[in-house]
C-alpha cells in the first residue's frame, strides 16, 4: 500500500482529515486480508519503505497507525516515487498476483500518467500487478 503523507493530506473534507480517514479504511482492509502479504511504502515529496512485505498483520497495523504527516519528508506529493518504491518491492514476488493501492485523498491526471508508464514498461499486467487508487 502506498499511502500518501503530504500536507494536503491534513485537509479536513474527510472526517477527521484525509489522513487520519485514510488510515481507518486502510486498517479496515488489512484485517479483512486472510494471508495476503501486506507492506506500506510513504510518499510524498520523496517516498520510503514504512514496513516490507509480510503477513504479520500486526506489524503492519501497527505501522498504519504511526503514520503521520511530518516536515521530515520533503514535501510535495511524488506519487511516482511511492509507486516506484512498492513496484520495488513486490517486482521479485513469487505470488500468482499482486495488488498494488495508492492510498490517497483523489485520483489526478499524473496517477494515470503512472499507471501508463507502468503498464508499458510491462511492470503493470492485468494477470500480474494491478493498480488501484
Amino acid at each position: 500500500m502506498a499511502i500518501d503523507v503530504s500536507a494536503s493530506m491534513l485537509a479536513k473534507d474527510l472526517k477527521p482529515n484525509r489522513l487520519d480517514a485514510l488510515k481507518n479504511v486502510a486498517d479496515e482492509f488489512i484485517k479483512n486480508r486472510i494471508s495476503d502479504r501486506i507492506g506500506l511504502v510513504e510518499y510524498a515529496g520523496e517516498s520510503y519503505t514504512k514496513t516490507p512485505l509480510t503477513t504479520d498483520k500486526s506489524i503492519t497495523l501497527r505501522s498504519l497507525r504511526d503514520i503521520k504527516y511530518n516536515n521530515i519528508i520533503e514535501g510535495g506529493t511524488a506519487i511516482g516515487m511511492g509507486l516506484a518504491t512498492s513496484v520495488n518491492r513486490i517486482k521479485d514476488s513469487k505470488a500468482k498476483s499482486c495488488l498494488l493501492y495508492t492510498l490517497r485523498a483523489h485520483e489526478t491526471v499524473l496517477d494515470l500518467v503512472c499507471r501508463l508508464l507502468l503498464e508499458k514498461k510491462n511492470i503493470l499486467q492485468p494477470t500480474y500487478l494491478n493498480f488501484y487508487t
